[in-house]
């Protein structure tokens, strides 16, 4: 009894307890300076595009939409957001005493307790995170009134895209909701080929995640924290993540696609991404949370620019573009008043806002 009794004692105290993960370990994040962080964001948004370039020649001259294509560029994006994140302790989380912090505040990143996945933004809180997605979505006040003037057609109408037969017989709305969006989603996942459906999830999925952690969570800390003001970081990081994506034009360019032409789209698109990276920065140093920007982002993938279709005569929904008209004009105001915290105020006041106190240091 004795003996096993002493084994006992050997194996309680020879049990060892491991450190948590780097990523999962509280992380007194560093001040790094401006050249230091300017230097990391440039080699994080060129690797993300450089990365995309690695593919087999014989891979890398297919078309962008094509399966083995969309297959190795999200493999490599994902890959790399991956590294990204397994390196940001290591970069930015100092031990001992940091100096004096340049944020005096409560918000995380002054928070020595902080875990670095913290920091990158992975919390999730569904109020406020849907309210974020809210916000955005007033933005398509148009595009919803649009899909609502077509249901309500479809229940005495055959709805195309410029065309709108009289049935013989009236539906339900149930029976046009079936019509105009679940037989279309349907057939799209029965009859479209798998280069589409993996299109569709590049879109939706994966193209805004992997943007989101590199353009957003593992830089928007670091850039605040080397002392640009959150105003100024909101409008930086859009400049790596238009950056990154000029590289769309050397495809144009391999497509047979015209120069002026190019150059047009090009131009377009960086205004665009810059306006959008802008938005999602802000979100993001508003609320601290990668899901809240990336239900933005793969909303707005999904939504695409205003469809203005509607002007068209020929348009079935021709007769409500006064009404779609206003509502594109609403949903600018709303998503203006949408950047303001409403303390009481009516659901919709209480729904769309952003947090009273930012995540990370007040705007």
């Amino acid at each position: 009894a004795c003996i096993f009794a002493s084994r006992k004692k050997v194996i309680h105290h020879e049990t060892m307890s491991f450190p948590p993960p780097p990523l999962l370990s509280s992380c007194q994040h560093s001040n790094p300076s401006p050249t230091y962080v300017a230097a990391y964001c440039f080699i994080l948004s060129t690797a993300f595009v450089g990365g995309l370039y690695v593919v087999p020649k014989d891979i890398r001259r297919l078309p962008r939409d094509d399966e083995r294509q969309i297959k190795w560029r999200m493999l490599l994006v994902l890959v790399t957001c991956l590294i990204a994140t397994l390196l940001y302790p290591a970069l930015f989380c100092i031990d001992g005493d940091g100096g004096e912090d340049r944020w005096k505040s409560n918000s995380i990143i002054h928070n020595r307790s902080t875990s670095a996945l913290r920091y990158l933004g992975w919390s999730w809180d569904a109020r406020r995170d849907v309210a974020v997605l809210l916000h955005v979505m007033t933005l398509y006040l148009g595009p919803v009134i649009t899909a609502l003037a077509r249901l309500h057609l479809a229940k005495t109408h055959f709805v195309g895209a410029f065309s709108c037969t009289p049935r013989k017989q009236p539906i339900g709305y149930f029976q046009a909701f079936r019509e105009i969006l679940i037989k279309p989603t349907i057939s799209f996942f029965r009859e479209t080929g798998p280069s589409s459906k993996w299109a569709k999830a590049r879109d939706l999925i994966v193209a805004p995640l992997a943007e989101e952690v590199a353009f957003r969570g593992c830089m928007v800390v670091p850039l605040l924290k080397s002392g640009l003001s959150p105003v100024a970081v909101a409008w930086t990081v859009p400049l790596f993540f238009g950056t990154a994506h000029l590289h769309h034009a050397m495809l144009k360019i391999r497509e047979g696609v015209d120069a002026k032409s190019v150059l047009i789209m090009t131009v377009f698109q960086f205004a665009y991404t810059t306006l959008f990276g802008a938005y999602v920065a802000h979100a993001f140093i508003r609320t601290g949370s990668l899901p809240a920007v990336f239900l933005c982002h793969s909303f707005c993938n999904y939504m695409g620019l205003p469809d203005f279709g509607y002007l068209d005569k020929a348009s079935p929904v021709y007769g409500y573009r006064r009404l779609i008209s206003n509502g594109y004009l609403f949903g600018v105001l709303l998503f203006y008043y949408g950047f303001t915290y409403w303390e009481g105020g009516n659901i919709v006041q209480r729904l769309c806002y952003f947090p009273r106190e930012s995540a990370l240091p007040a705007l």
